[in-house]
């Protein structure tokens, strides 16, 4: 299905941050590098590193949105980060955000 407006964005973001690097053929170094910070569960720094990817990728590869927060919170039980994301989209003022579940897959 096709997505169009703020819906799209919000699909691009998922995507850029589900994507590893790498994983692109021809764009190599589109992505995140989350996952090397998801096997970092035990220490607080583990959440900035999570929240310092997000806001990277999204400052490098998604020019049609304004950073507004990130925040990541462990959840050690289910082995992985809740992302929170906050944004507007560019020449429209209303406030987005998504929530993301990321999670360390072997």
């Amino acid at each position: 299905a096709r997505v169009t407006n703020e819906n799209s964005v919000t699909q691009a973001l998922k995507n850029l941050i589900y994507t590893n690097l790498t994983e692109r053929i021809f764009e190599p170094y589109v992505g995140s590098n989350i996952n090397a910070s998801l096997f970092d569960m035990d220490d607080t720094i583990a959440s900035q590193r999570v929240v310092i990817a997000v806001q990277d990728t999204i400052n490098l590869y998604e020019p049609r949105v304004q950073l507004l927060e990130v925040l990541a919170t462990p959840d050690p039980d289910n082995n992985g980060f809740a992302v929170t994301i906050v944004y507007f989209i560019i020449n429209n003022p209303v406030v987005q955000q998504v929530q993301l579940f990321l999670k360390r897959v072997r």
